[in-house]
């Protein structure tokens, strides 16, 4: 039997699972700690839904000076894996810095007049475009399943968690943060088309690199016993699967990480400061008058 023939190749085949398990191959070669295809409940329809892969990576945060652990981060990665075999065309949009601004902010638990390099320098706020609408020979319907995916399932885990917040346990700080993924076999079916300036809303090219989907997104939640609407703002990261390794390492694990630890460091000497200035307050209330 061919492989033609072979009704089993068939299925392997067409199944998509291939490109599921190279992704998963990839995190695990990276040290991430994955769920391949958990099911939660989605709230608002009481149905049973599948994300494609989480992945959790701890990174522990130590302050050599003093020898000890001051903090930990928790990464979290909500993936959808598609392959595109026709072609998708996405129209592009100048950046809103400043909504994207209060995202990183809302992200990184960081406060609005804190002046961090990543607020300005993260990739949802520097300059570039993001994609605001795609459409495609039926194809689109994947992507539009794949973004709600990811952000259905980011939003059910979260609320079990931190909620990209920082926590202070004892002397550590703790931060989690949430990326929503979409990770395609490759590009080659991609095209982009700029929207600004208006001349430019015919003329179509390939899309090489990755690049991010702006959604703003509405949502029920369930709350005690309550169904509340929520609208929220998310940027999504679309990425090639060749390019995962490096787009971990560099725009996650070295750029976010490095950021989000000096924020701990500087939240940890601000607390020990207080700490301190509490301590030599008390003394001085205890020394007898003369």
């Amino acid at each position: 039997m061919n492989e033609e023939t072979d009704p089993i190749k068939k299925i392997i085949n067409e199944s998509g699972n291939t490109l599921h398990y190279e992704i998963v191959n990839i995190l695990r070669a990276q040290n991430w700690v994955l769920d391949v295809s958990p099911y939660f409940v989605d709230s608002a329809t009481g149905k049973s839904r599948e994300v494609d892969i989480i992945a959790k990576k701890i990174i522990k945060v130590d302050c050599s000076e003093q020898k000890k652990n001051i903090g930990e981060i928790t990464l979290k990665l909500f993936i959808e894996c598609k392959y595109i075999n026709q072609d998708i065309v996405f129209w592009l949009d100048n950046k809103d810095e400043k909504k994207n601004l209060k995202l990183v902010n809302k992200y990184f638990g960081l406060k609005e007049n804190q002046k961090w390099p990543i607020q300005k320098k993260h990739r949802y706020v520097r300059e570039g475009s993001v994609a605001k609408l795609f459409a495609g020979n039926g194809k689109q319907d994947c992507i539009h399943k794949a973004l709600d995916q990811t952000l259905r399932s980011l939003i059910y885990y979260r609320e079990s968690s931190i909620d990209n917040q920082s926590r202070e346990s004892g002397d550590k700080i703790t931060k989690e943060i949430h990326y929503p993924i979409i990770i395609l076999n490759s590009f080659i079916n991609l095209h982009r088309v700029y929207t600004y300036p208006p001349k430019n809303l015919k003329i179509h090219e390939e899309i090489k690199n990755n690049f991010m989907l702006d959604v703003n997104y509405a949502y029920m939640e369930d709350k005690n016993d309550c169904k509340i609407k929520r609208e929220e703002d998310f940027i999504i990261d679309i990425v090639s699967k060749d390019t995962l390794s490096n787009f971990l390492l560099e725009e996650i694990e070295e750029k976010d990480v490095k950021e989000l630890k000096e924020n701990i460091y500087l939240s940890y000497e601000q607390k020990e400061g207080e700490k301190n200035l509490n301590s030599n307050n008390n003394i001085n209330k205890r020394k007898p008058r003369i």
